[in-house]
């Protein structure tokens, strides 16, 4: 974007998040939007370098922190992470609880089968006054957005003066597919001045416009958009089943291995034992089962003590005894 474009703008993404890996829980790390001033390099913070200088918007499939007292977060969850280019802001460990400015939970977002149903992302920013607004719409109708992070007048908001637009994803030792189908940035610029519009007000009637005019062209147009939305979806499911065919091929028993090898440091975590709650249990039984093998072999040891020291002491009282001449 330019400088005066990114003064006022909105941005919408279309995409899915979907695999059938949500039936184990064993899911990869999600997707992120990224605000920054430069094309960021790869790095491990959802594939790109920590260090960033803009906004993150991390839609984070999976835990890897502990639940925090006094925090309710279920996953999938939306994290907002600003930076100014600190190197390690964001701790993975903690899914960043201690740097983000905000968030959201957001059900529905992983797709079991690709083809369930795309997600919509709507952004509206405002430079002047540093509004930012999130939006998501899990049926991706655009129809039924739900507001996940609103702010205004946040210094922690101060996004670069020409905004480079990325994305990106990361599975960790697991996958799942992520699907961009739509990517739109628009300048919000007032119709009469053409200057870039410095209120929320102004972009609700703009909203409000849009809508109306929708309203009276539905007439007209809506037999042609059902056609021509009804092809558009068809290709996109069958382009998004060849890929998945694709992947599903490329599987490998190093996949499996990586898989296996996560699931016993999530039970090693949970339980102290790869096993899980079986090998917990089996565990405790051999604790107990050596305990009482020492009370024993102590009880043992002692008896056979105590009965030597009866018959010493009765050797003794034997020799000591003396008679009358």
């Amino acid at each position: 974007m330019t400088t005066k474009d990114s003064e006022a703008f909105e941005i919408e993404i279309d995409f899915s998040i979907h695999g059938q890996q949500l039936k184990t829980g064993l899911i990869g790390d999600g997707l992120a939007i990224w605000l920054t001033d430069k094309h960021l390099q790869r790095g491990d913070v959802f594939g790109m370098q920590s260090d960033y200088n803009g906004l993150g918007i991390f839609i984070d499939t999976y835990r890897n922190g502990q639940r925090i007292k006094g925090q309710h977060k279920n996953f999938p969850y939306v994290s907002i992470q600003p930076n100014n280019g600190q190197y390690g802001k964001y701790d993975k460990n903690t899914d960043g609880a201690a740097s983000e400015i905000g968030g959201c939970s957001l059900h529905r977002v992983y797709n079991m089968r690709s083809g369930d149903g795309l997600s919509r992302l709507r952004i509206y920013y405002i430079k002047k006054t540093n509004y930012l607004s999130i939006d998501f719409d899990v049926s991706g109708t655009g129809k039924e957005f739900q507001n996940c992070f609103t702010s205004e007048n946040n210094n922690n908001i101060n996004l670069p003066s020409n905004p480079y637009l990325g994305l990106s994803a990361e599975t960790g030792d697991l996958y799942h597919q992520v699907d961009i189908f739509k990517i739109k940035a628009t300048s919000l610029k007032d119709a009469t001045s053409g200057e870039s519009i410095e209120s929320i007000d102004k972009i609700i009637d703009l909203v409000e416009s849009d809508r109306s005019s929708g309203i009276e062209n539905d007439g007209s147009n809506s037999a042609n958009k059902d056609n021509s939305n009804e092809d558009i979806n068809e290709r996109r499911r069958r382009r998004i089943n060849r890929r998945n065919q694709r992947v599903e091929g490329r599987k490998s028993k190093s996949h499996q291995k990586r898989v296996t090898k996560r699931l016993k440091e999530m039970n090693e975590n949970s339980f102290g034992d790869e096993r899980g709650p079986i090998g917990w249990i089996i565990n405790k039984l051999w604790i107990a089962l050596k305990f009482t093998f020492y009370i024993s072999l102590f009880s043992v040891f002692g008896y056979i003590v105590y009965v030597g020291l009866r018959v010493y002491k009765d050797n003794k009282r034997k020799n000591n005894t003396r008679g009358l001449l």
